[in-house]
């Protein structure tokens, strides 16, 4: 069958210097039989990590014949491939070296082959990999003859860690009251190559971002060799009547519903498993309510019962021994 042989772009294989090394082609490139090397200098090559061994195969499909341009009056003819050869590889990282299958670098008209860049790269950089080939026709008229020598470029990056390490953690802080604006989220580093930048969702492009609302938001950090990686953090809404106490690990929670009229709820956190005081006084100091509560770590909870307290106006204590929080509360009648 004949195929049209782009002698300028197709043809990329490597110089052999190791008779021993042996590649395989890529069989869905062969089944395709499309002339070329692939994958071609536009699809590229894989990236490369120093101190890593590295192990790039490119496939070679030769057809049998080709369409030759030649000067008027001759005009296209068709030609048989007798050969594409391989005459020179150069800028290659130090560490890599390039091996031929066949060994000799030439690859015969309708046969497959390949080229393989191999090694351990010691040196990070963009690497410019120039493969020279020669592809031998023979010709009507001019019978049998070698195409000028053409350049094939690929780029090869070799990054400075043998695979990406990045990896963070983000802690935040929660809107103080409603409508403040006031959250934080802030990104810590592990691993990676310097340097490194930052994208949040809503736009900012530092470490922590600042005057965050309510809502969940993502980072991406990305580092010097492109890797990234992302988080997320959510951001609390601020509370109403929330007092923040000398140590802030134990907070109290507004008195809810208040006013009321059929019991309410208290609600308090701890850093731990705590003994907490409850004493509920009326206007005029005297104790109604005196309560031992057991709590748990984080959050927890008190109900005061509908029949409780009369209706009238009381002062809630909570004390965990080293801190203590007062809240008002109002019982109507209906």
């Amino acid at each position: 069958m004949k195929k049209i042989l782009v002698i300028t772009a197709v043809f990329c294989v490597s110089l052999s210097s190791n008779i021993y090394a042996q590649c395989t082609p890529d069989a869905a490139v062969v089944t395709a039989g499309i002339p070329g090397l692939f994958p071609t200098p536009t699809e590229g090559i894989d990236t490369g990590w120093v101190g890593v061994a590295y192990s790039e195969t490119l496939t070679m499909v030769v057809p049998q014949d080709t369409s030759l341009t030649l000067p008027a009056p001759i005009g296209t003819i068709t030609a048989t491939i007798n050969s594409v050869t391989i005459t020179g590889v150069t800028g290659l990282p130090a560490g890599l070296a390039e091996w031929c299958s066949p060994t000799n670098c030439i690859y015969l008209g309708n046969s497959t082959g390949c080229i393989e860049f191999s090694g351990t790269p010691t040196t990070a950089g963009t690497y410019t990999v120039t493969v020279t080939v020669v592809v031998n026709v023979d010709a009507p008229i001019v019978g049998a003859t070698d195409a000028p020598p053409q350049d094939i470029i690929y780029t090869l990056e070799v990054m400075t860690t043998g695979g990406c390490t990045l990896s963070s953690t983000i802690s935040s802080t929660d809107e103080t009251t409603p409508g403040a604006a006031d959250g934080t989220g802030t990104v810590s580093i592990s691993g990676g190559t310097p340097p490194f930048s930052y994208l949040w969702s809503d736009g900012q492009t530092t470490s922590t971002a600042t005057g965050l609302a309510p809502g969940t938001y993502t980072v991406v950090v990305t580092d010097g060799d492109t890797c990234t990686t992302t988080g997320t953090v959510a951001i609390q809404g601020g509370v109403i009547g929330i007092s923040h106490v000398s140590n802030t690990v134990f907070e109290v929670f507004p008195v809810n519903p208040n006013p009321s009229n059929a019991g309410a709820e208290i609600r308090f956190t701890t850093p731990d498993y705590t003994e907490v005081s409850l004493t509920v006084h009326n206007m005029i100091g005297a104790l109604i309510i005196s309560k031992r509560i057991y709590s748990e770590s984080g959050m927890n909870k008190v109900i005061l019962g509908a029949g409780d307290l009369k209706p009238g106006v009381y002062i809630v204590t909570l004390s965990d021994g080293k801190n203590t929080s007062t809240k008002r509360m109002v019982v109507s009648t209906n």
